[in-house]
């Protein structure tokens, strides 16, 4: 059945012998993010069912984006198994990219995972792996991915999402059958256009979600901050014997909050002005910082401190393993420093199957004495992380681009296991977090370069110790 999809000036989709079609003005400066949600389970202490062939069809979106589109594959980020922050990173990344061109591309964002829609909020959200279903309270909402794509500096956005809210219906997929318009409110629809998948056999979806609501334009008058009040903990100090804490509570304002971190992560929000989020913490005193910004970019800060307690015998070992590395935020470094480093140092890995390492760690530390004790670098200016996490590696990344200077003068050292994929020609590092046989939480060589080429630095290092280090260049 042939189902045309009319926009004004062109045709988005359209079902002809040759199947689906996407029709881009500039294929060769478009991006895209294909996701590909599929292992579920892995990412979950309950069990939830995952998703067959998810991440099979994202790579054949990104061979289609490729062969015949034309889109440029440096241009696709493919992100298999993908954490609502890997999404809101990859958009972040092509802002960045879009500054620094100063062009207006296109943007294609495809979406093969688990979706819901919450009639009760008439929201659609996507199911990032490491939530289940029933706490949409984690997923991420249709409306807060649209606001993101916007803000990204794009000329047209077009979100393919290649699932059904309803499980128990099946569909053929956006590359055979084709999909129904997803409605965008007016604040959007001049920039975004959005499709999703529609049931074997049926020409439109039943239950369509419906319109995404429209935020409100903040007062040009408005000096006051955001309140920010903690519901958990109760006080500024408290004490636990697990390995992270939820730190929960409320944020108003006259206006619209724009964003709620906690240690530099975005937190989520929900309604009735929560927020919460998860920190994982470290034996002893963990400061926890929490920053609220508002539409006219007011803030509010809030610090806690909490107290891991854990066995006096299992304290060292847990300090000589630095399983957790600690990312400094934007207000830990001077923005003066004209010497900056970032060093990693990855021994231990979570996944017992990857070995373990002997050196990198001690490595990285002799490093940093000799950076301080030979050359112009400050104790405030060096990021060092242990055993660290691909998120924790991404977060200085991003710390680092928002505080260097076009004077500064930047060192970058990687120590860890890299890996080489002769297939796919790409070449990854492995953070603490990576799993064996799932390239989720591995980071790509183009990701590596791309994060680096938009940190602003007259002069940049980057060494790495690891197998297959030249294949970044």
């Amino acid at each position: 059945m042939i189902i045309p999809v009319l926009l004004p000036g062109f045709i988005l989709f359209s079902q002809e012998n040759s199947g689906f079609e996407l029709h881009l003005q500039a294929p060769g400066s478009a991006y895209a993010i294909v996701i590909g949600s599929e292992d579920y389970q892995s990412y979950n202490d309950d069990y939830t069912e995952n998703v067959s062939n998810a991440i099979l069809e994202a790579e054949r979106f990104v061979q289609y984006l490729v062969k015949t589109k034309g889109v440029p594959e440096g241009n696709i980020s493919f992100i298999p198994n993908a954490t609502a922050t890997h999404i809101k990173l990859a958009i972040a990344k092509i802002g960045r990219l879009i500054k620094k061109s100063g062009q207006k591309p296109e943007i294609v964002l495809y979406y093969k995972g688990k979706i819901r829609y919450d009639k009760t909020g008439d929201e659609l959200y996507l199911i990032p792996v490491d939530v289940v279903e029933t706490e949409l309270f984690f997923a991420l909402k249709l409306d807060d991915l649209f606001r993101r794509l916007t803000q990204s500096g794009s000329s047209a956005n077009y979100v393919l999402i290649d699932a059904l809210p309803d499980k128990e219906k099946v569909t053929a997929g956006l590359m055979e059958d084709g999909g129904a318009p997803l409605k965008v409110k007016e604040e959007w629809a001049d920039r975004i256009t959005a499709m999703m998948a529609i049931e074997m056999g049926k020409a439109i979806p039943e239950d369509e979600p419906g319109d995404i609501e429209i935020r409100p334009e903040p007062k040009e008058t408005d000096h006051t901050p955001p309140e920010i009040t903690l519901l958990q903990p109760a006080g500024s100090f408290t004490g636990t014997n697990k390995r992270d804490i939820f730190i929960k509570g409320t944020v108003k304002d006259d206006n619209e909050v724009l964003l709620v971190s906690v240690n530099g992560e975005e937190a989520h929000l929900g309604k009735n002005d929560l927020f919460q989020a998860r920190v994982v913490l470290s034996p002893g005193e963990n400061k926890i910082k929490i920053l609220a910004l508002d539409m006219n970019k007011n803030q509010s800060r809030k610090e806690i401190v909490v107290e891991m307690q854990v066995p006096k015998e299992q304290v060292e070992t847990h300090t000589e393993a630095s399983a957790v590395a600690e990312v400094k935020t934007v207000t830990d470094i001077e923005i003066e420093s004209k010497f900056v480093a970032l060093i990693i140092g990855i021994n231990d890995y979570m996944d017992p199957r990857i070995s373990s390492l002997d050196k990198p760690v001690s490595d990285a530390e002799k490093l940093c004495q000799i950076l301080l004790s030979k050359y112009n670098f400050e104790k405030e200016n060096i990021l060092l992380l242990k055993n660290a996490t691909r998120e924790q590696i991404i977060s200085a990344f991003d710390v680092l681009e928002s505080i260097m200077t076009e004077d500064d003068n930047l060192l970058v050292f990687y120590a860890g296991h890299g890996y080489w994929e002769a297939r796919t020609q790409k070449g990854y590092w492995f953070p603490a977090d990576s799993k064996y046989n799932n390239t989720a939480n591995w980071l790509r060589n183009s990701t590596i370069s791309g994060y680096i080429s938009g940190i602003k630095s007259k002069n940049t290092l980057l060494i790495a110790d690891a197998c297959f280090s030249g294949s970044i260049f």
